[in-house]
This record gives C-alpha cells, sequence and structure tokens, in this order.
C-alpha cells in the first residue's frame, strides 16, 4: 500500500516515538517543527469518552478544503452523516479502543470534484501516553485513475 508523503512522514514520527519512548505519543510530540509542511494535511480530534464523541481540535487548510466548512470546535454527533453509525465513526472507535494506527479507505463525499476516494491514515495520541485522548487523520484525496497509476490496492 503506497501512502501519501504526508501519511509516510507522520507515520514514521509516530512509530519512531513508540519505538524509542513505548507508549502512544502526544500532541506535544508533533510540534510544529515535526510536522513541517505537512501540517495542512492534517486534523486532530479530542476524544470524549462518556459518551464516547470526537470533537475536531485542529483542520488543516488541505482538509478543509475538502469539507464542507471548518468543522473546527464541532463534535462528529453533530454533524449529519458522521455520527455513531457512520464509518468513520466506527474507524475512530476502533483507533480510541486499540491505541494502534490503521489506514482505511473510504468513497469521498464533500465539495470538491475530482477525488472519488479517500485513504485516510488514523494515529492515536495520548497526553499520557497510554490512554488515547486525541486522534490525528491525515486524509490522502485520490481519483479511482491516480489510485490505480500509483499502484494502491482497494482496503477490505
Amino acid at each position: 500500500m503506497q501512502m501519501s508523503e504526508p501519511q509516510q512522514a507522520l507515520l514514521k514520527h509516530w512509530s519512531e516515538f513508540h519505538l524509542q519512548q513505548g507508549g502512544l505519543p502526544s500532541r506535544k510530540e508533533f510540534s510544529l517543527r515535526a510536522l513541517g509542511r505537512h501540517v495542512t494535511h492534517i486534523a486532530i480530534l479530542d476524544v470524549k469518552p462518556n459518551p464516547l464523541d470526537f470533537e475536531y481540535r485542529l483542520i488543516g487548510t488541505t482538509v478543509v478544503d475538502h469539507l464542507h466548512k471548518d468543522y473546527t470546535g464541532v463534535r462528529l454527533s453533530m454533524i449529519p452523516g458522521k455520527g455513531p453509525e457512520s464509518r468513520l465513526w466506527s474507524f475512530m472507535r476502533q483507533t480510541y479502543e486499540d491505541g494502534q494506527p490503521h489506514y482505511f479507505e473510504v468513497p469521498y463525499v464533500g465539495p470538491k470534484e475530482g477525488p472519488e476516494i479517500v485513504y485516510t491514515l488514523y494515529l492515536p495520541l495520548a497526553s499520557d501516553h497510554n490512554h488515547t485522548d486525541k486522534i490525528m487523520i491525515v486524509p490522502h484525496y485520490a481519483s479511482r485513475t491516480a489510485v490505480i497509476h500509483v499502484g494502491l490496492q482497494p482496503l477490505h
């Protein structure tokens, strides 16, 4: 599976912390220096555990450009089609519960023409390095022809 450059860089940074320090990296381990030019390609959501929900804390400009609006400060449960019955929610929940990075594909639904599919990297973050309290998502928007061109295979 070929990830985008921002996805590769951020997964590498996450993995290096995990291997060297143990536990989950916190948001602090992803400084602007670490994020660099990739900051526009991420969104960070706070985990609200009781009842479970996810609230957009930070959304990079590349991500906002592919959404219907800037959802900073908005919980997934308040966005039509993004609540507990959605695939996005199930991916967020899985990342929250198992504390592992994940890479999922979904059809693109948004205001831009061209992207047909979104490959998203989900990275759990933890202020205490143990319990996920934030999730960084790193989407890559692609057309099916671009996916075939770079050799990506659909995920199951």
